[in-house]
């Protein structure tokens, strides 16, 4: 199986709220480090993103453990990488301040990298992806389409403040592609009337636009998949034995889930096995889950 996950990575920085501080890398390397701990060593996974000069050399360390990883997606740039400042709170909530440096992914990117049986879409900035070329990606590659919304639904000021946005014309952004996934607080960005918002119908609009499903992720309450042509199941969250860190969770379960989906075409089982390795994934900090070889 020959998977490419295109975004960003980023450069981390968190603030947590019982005052410790950590800096490290994250964004499309939990999605990459995921896949190629679950994946089979004849598969091969290959990431395709712009990497700041300053960690392209961190970046390539992380993955040399995998031989099933193809760095040949990975262009070195000559920007500083893009560092996301987090405040995190005890309730899973962020402020999030971003340095935007990486040019965004164009087709000429891509292009050699379309012939796969997956294609994630990673939508880590918000800005990963020239809007120009979405279509044509999509079109050129035959593969199963997932994109994980992320921060498509996040706008920025001045100061570098993250803030809630809506996207105007969402739907040519996720047409064509198989699996969306977004959480429950992403919703209102795809809303057209904030007076009759609900995301139980912005999960329904978007899984029409889209061959397979829309996966809402909802955090400790579990994820709710929204079927094309109608139905819908929720899936409790496996309850986690200890929480130390919960970024890049929705990383996990979606890379998680991905991989599972593509050996079974089982929606239920996938969607379990990726809550289950979400959970997992919330007892360590940063890259530590896969250090540590829990996957």
């Amino acid at each position: 199986m020959k998977i490419t996950a295109a975004g960003t990575i980023n450069r981390d920085v968190k603030q947590f709220a019982d005052g410790r501080k950590e800096e490290s890398l994250g964004g499309l390397l939990f999605t990459i480090l995921t896949l190629a701990g679950l994946a089979e060593d004849d598969d091969l996974i290959t990431p395709v993103a712009h990497v700041g000069y300053d960690i392209h050399d961190s970046v390539l360390t992380n993955l040399k453990k995998f031989t099933n990883i193809n760095p040949d997606g990975l262009m070195k740039a000559d920007t500083l990488n893009n560092t996301v400042y987090l405040e995190l709170s005890p309730n899973t909530e962020r402020d999030e301040h971003t340095d935007l440096n990486l040019p965004p992914l164009k087709f000429i990117d891509l292009e050699k990298h379309l012939n796969c049986d997956v294609l994630i879409m990673n939508f880590t900035s918000g800005y990963d992806f020239e809007p120009a070329d979405l279509m044509k990606i999509k079109t050129k590659c035959k593969g199963l389409i997932y994109i994980d919304i992320h921060s498509l639904t996040l706008g920025i000021d001045e100061s570098g403040h993250r803030f809630r946005r809506k996207i105007p014309q969402w739907r040519n952004l996720i047409r064509g592609a198989d699996i969306v996934q977004l959480t429950a607080g992403e919703a209102w960005s795809f809303a057209e009337d904030d007076a009759e918002y609900s995301a139980y119908e912005v999960a329904f609009s978007i899984a029409e636009e889209v061959s397979t499903a829309c996966l809402m992720t909802k955090g400790a309450e579990g994820v709710t998949a929204y079927m094309t042509g109608g139905g819908y199941q929720h899936f409790p969250a496996v309850k986690a034995e200890k929480i130390i860190d919960t970024t890049g969770c929705g990383d996990v379960f979606g890379a998680a889930f991905l991989i599972n989906y593509m050996r079974s075409k089982d929606l239920e089982a996938s969607i379990e096995f990726g809550n289950r390795m979400a959970a997992e994934k919330c007892a360590f900090s940063g890259l530590d889950f896969f250090h540590n070889n829990k996957i």
